[in-house]
């Protein structure tokens, strides 16, 4: 087990900017950071949050507590890093996917496509936020569901101005928008079943299809056929 400390001073890593014991350089931090977070979704995951122990979190990571303990001060801590990690994730990838395309529906067609890649790279520790969210005190829950609100702006943006345009129908687009989100999700919750029937891009091409069929415009249907 690894029982030295990784560098003087204070960790930049830590959890809301509470003060680690010890802070390795950079690099090294983010290295450790990501081996942290992937042997807790690891065990959470397998073992719930309540039943894992900073000791087993340790064990799978092939380091010591105290080393755990230079990065969150607690196991509740441990758990909000994990999921402000997915969430870092689809904050990142969205707006790249998006970047400099103009067509409302290419927008969305690319930001379904990064949320989809995204979910399946990921998809246990999405399963893990769904099971787990509601045991962090509120100041972490809010944390969660603020992040979770950003990953709709890119899809909300897309349909309303898809709607501007003509193109789309649509009542609500911030409900369209979660639609497309939940879908995204079922490929996590229900990877088992979804998995076995089809590739991650077939799954997304069907859904996205749904969506779209039900919401363009009978000029934008013939425009977007390759899409449908």
């Amino acid at each position: 087990m690894d029982e030295a400390p990784e560098g003087p001073g204070g960790c930049e890593d830590a959890i809301g900017g509470a003060p680690a014991v010890t802070a390795p350089s950079r690099p090294r931090a983010q290295w450790r950071r990501r081996q942290i977070i992937d042997a807790a979704t690891s065990v959470m995951e397998r073992e719930g949050f309540h039943r894992t122990s900073m000791a087993a979190v340790a064990e799978a990571a092939g380091i010591s507590v105290g080393l755990i303990y230079q990065y969150v001060e607690n196991k509740e801590d441990l758990l909000q890093l994990v999921l402000l990690d997915v969430l870092e994730d689809f904050r990142a990838a969205l707006p790249a996917a998006t970047e400099g395309v103009e067509d409302p529906i290419e927008r969305l067609d690319r930001v379904f496509d990064a949320y989809c890649t995204v979910i399946d790279r990921r998809y246990r520790a999405l399963v893990l936020a769904y099971r787990e969210t509601r045991t962090l005190a509120p100041q972490g829950r809010k944390l969660v569901m603020d992040a979770e609100r950003g990953k709709l702006v890119p899809f909300v943006t897309a349909i309303e101005d898809a709607a501007a345009r003509g193109t789309m129908e649509v009542e609500d687009p911030t409900l369209l928008a979660y639609t497309l989100v939940m879908s995204a999700h079922a490929w996590a919750l229900k990877h088992w079943f979804l998995s076995e029937r089809a590739s991650l891009d077939e799954y997304r091409r069907h859904q996205l299809g749904l969506v779209l069929r039900a919401t363009l415009t009978p000029a934008a249907r013939e425009h977007y056929r390759y899409l449908l």
